[in-house]
């Protein structure tokens, strides 16, 4: 698909619209033909299926603002052993306007609620996925989880502007595509890390690079922050790792903000909250600890083993230097 879009073919204009057939290998998707029609790719699709442990058809269209925008118009998979990770269900979805929206709160919490499988299995947040480009390009090629979680929020959305849920799901690729482009060219930046240069000085770096702009500040912070939490495999020692570069007592209130964003996706999923709560005899008790920790007043006690990071975690609520933080948890 993309390496497609990168290398073009010899010599000649790449066609506004093209249908590429793909397979499932393992663990990726692999090119098997592209078609000039929906039909000669289905029919290629339904061709080799019974002979491929999963088949999808992906319509290609070269938009002039995004660039290439992939649509997944057909997928197949066969039944294997292999667990599978799907999209969750969702209730709502809260329709992104503007592309920088997907960036937003909102659309954070509900990556976070559609993806919890895969993000929970590799260790991930929302954030990771949408400032990470190794790991945008991951999620994107794994199986049909994208076009299924894409799939279920254009339906939502479709219901509530009377649009056409084909038509919605097209303005998410489209976005996420621009969303994409973005993070590969902040990565041609070069800019340090703060786990190897240190916070400070990479937060320096991002302020000049930014050139007075908050907006690209915010993000482009957010992107030297994600790729140094893709290099930690755990949700809690991220957590601990953010919370350190704030309890420094160096950092600006906007780069607060930004560490804030992030720990608030770290915390987003239930799986997380438990570790964080340690061990509690019932769901009563377990709710009572969660308010001692957005009111800052927890201190682990007796057999609950909660793990050191809780405590500062909550230190930092209480302090109010954490508002999206707090407020996930009170939503958990």
């Amino acid at each position: 698909m993309w390496l497609t879009n990168v290398l073009g073919g010899p010599s000649q204009k790449a066609k506004a619209i093209s249908f590429e057939v793909q397979s499932f290998k393992v663990d990726h998707w692999v090119t098997e033909v592209i078609c000039d029609s929906e039909a000669e790719a289905r029919a290629e699709a339904t061709r080799i299926q019974n002979a491929r442990e999963g088949v999808r058809v992906i319509r290609e269209f070269n938009s002039p603002t995004a660039g290439l925008v992939e649509t997944v118009i057909f997928s197949e998979m066969r039944n294997t052993n292999r667990q599978s990770i799907q999209p969750q269900p969702i209730d709502e979805a809260p329709v992104c306007e503007q592309t920088t929206d997907f960036l937003g709160p909102a659309s954070r919490r509900t990556i976070t609620k559609l993806l919890r499988q895969y993000l929970e299995k590799r260790s991930l947040t929302a954030s990771e996925l949408l400032y990470n480009p190794a790991e945008i390009r991951r999620v994107m090629n794994f199986e049909n989880l994208v076009p299924g979680a894409v799939g279920r929020a254009a339906a939502i959305q479709g219901k509530m502007l009377n649009q056409d849920t084909r038509q919605r799901r097209d303005v998410i690729f489209d976005a996420l595509g621009q969303l994409r482009a973005r993070a590969e060219r902040a990565a041609k930046i070069n800019l340090p890390t703060a786990a190897k240069h240190g916070f400070t000085v990479a937060m320096g770096q991002v302020d000049a690079a930014a050139k007075g702009d908050p907006a690209e500040q915010d993000y482009l912070a957010k992107f030297v922050l994600c790729n140094d939490l893709t290099q930690i495999q755990n949700l809690l020692g991220k957590i601990e790792w953010l919370i350190s570069l704030a309890a420094e007592g160096k950092a600006e209130p906007w780069q607060l903000e930004v560490l804030d964003a992030l720990v608030s996706d770290a915390v987003a999923t239930s799986s997380v909250v438990q570790d964080l709560l340690g061990r509690q005899p019932d769901l009563g008790t377990a709710l009572i600890r969660l308010l001692d920790v957005v009111e800052g007043n927890f201190v682990s006690q007796g057999l609950e083993q909660a793990p050191e990071v809780t405590a500062a975690l909550s230190r930092w609520i209480g302090s109010g230097g954490a508002p999206q933080s707090r407020a996930t948890l009170i939503e958990s």
